[in-house]
């Protein structure tokens, strides 16, 4: 997929997302095109049987449906591993009450006073807060109307510490949690912007700029 941003941050942002976009929703098509054959020839076999609907969908066409769950299945994986969903957003990007373009957004990024905070994947510049964890974001300072910051619980496996399960055989991670601290910022035309979405970060150096720069008033407990 063509990449429309030109700085360094951004386009590594945008790549790392876009990496197996298309092998995923082809996957996601596939799975939902059989799917939808299994469901169309149970309904052209229905004038000529007695059973039920979901009786000549299980018994008459198992396999359609069965490996179009199963790819259904995979692709929501790869969705949430790869995460794609972020990538919609990335080339119509997600603005307050004045939409920017990628290319706009790429210039104020690359403008000489804008700024890289790295953890965060937020850029400053000296008109916008840009973020690009949830998908590209753009906000104007003068447009921000509330600025809310939540740390959420997570887990994830840890490779480093496993264990065979009698059972099955198979090896098994344990689990470990994190804090993930997300800043959503609410506009003046009521729209809610989640900039930020990352791990183990308080918010405070980017609660501070937004202080600085919109008022303490903004800022919500």
């Amino acid at each position: 997929m063509k990449i429309r941003y030109q700085n360094e941050h951004l386009r590594e942002r945008v790549k790392k997302d876009t990496l197996l976009f298309p092998e995923t929703v082809g996957i996601t098509l596939f799975g939902l095109a059989l799917v939808s054959i299994s469901i169309v020839s149970t309904l052209l076999d229905m004038p000529f049987t007695d059973a039920g609907f979901f009786s000549v969908l299980k018994d008459e066409h198992p396999i359609c449906l069965g490996f179009g769950i199963t790819f259904l299945i995979a692709g929501g994986i790869f969705i949430h591993l790869t995460r794609s969903f972020n990538v919609p957003k990335h080339y119509r990007p997600a603005c307050g009450s004045v939409r920017y373009t990628p290319e706009e957004i790429d210039s104020e990024a690359s403008l000489p006073g804008s700024k890289w905070y790295h953890g965060y994947d937020i850029y400053v510049t000296p008109k916008l807060i840009i973020g690009c964890s949830r998908g590209m974001t753009a906000v104007e300072f003068d447009d921000i109307k509330e600025v809310r910051v939540k740390k959420k619980r997570r887990s994830e496996s840890d490779r480093t510490s496993s264990h065979v399960s009698l059972l099955s055989g198979r090896k098994i991670y344990r689990q470990k949690e994190y804090f993930s601290c997300i800043i959503t910022v609410i506009t003046k035309n009521n729209k809610r912007l989640k900039l930020c979405d990352s791990r183990d970060l308080s918010g405070e150096v980017i609660l501070k700029i937004i202080e600085e720069r919109c008022g303490s008033e903004v800022l919500k407990k």
